[in-house]
């Protein structure tokens, strides 16, 4: 298997923890084996942004994840497009997002893309996301 076929495999696995801790976002444990647990580490999200992953675990997984919506769930829509530039990878998808809020459901549809660096031994533990409206088909 070439360097790009283990990145890209890499990184879609990354999805598959990130879309986990998100379902399970009252685990931080889970959310820690994907995001860098470092101070530079940076998430932008329709909420704010967090610097730092102390910030990332309280104001998102536990703030806005786990207190604010009693259940959740994260769905991709198709296929991630995974793209590798030598030590670094980024990968585009669409997801739909439905949780219950107090028994009331809500629901997001958006695109995604999320990218890092290639190490030695494969992809960091970080994914950065850019949330943005998906077009309507």
């Amino acid at each position: 298997m070439s360097h790009q076929d283990n990145a890209g495999q890499e990184l879609r696995e990354k999805i598959e923890m990130y879309r986990n801790s998100i379902i399970h976002a009252d685990k931080p444990e889970l959310a820690a084996q994907v995001w860098a647990v470092a101070p530079e580490t940076s998430f932008i999200h329709p909420r704010g942004h967090e610097r730092g992953w102390d910030e990332i675990r309280e104001n998102f997984y536990r703030n806005t994840m786990a207190k604010r919506f009693s259940t959740r769930d994260l769905r991709l829509t198709g296929e991630p497009v995974i793209h590798v530039y030598g030590d670094a990878a980024v990968a585009e998808f669409d997801w739909e997002f439905t949780a219950a809020r107090s028994g009331a459901p809500a629901a997001a549809k958006a695109r995604f893309m999320s990218g890092g660096p290639v190490r030695a031994g494969g992809l960091c533990t970080c994914i950065i996301p850019a949330r943005r409206p998906r077009p309507e088909a």
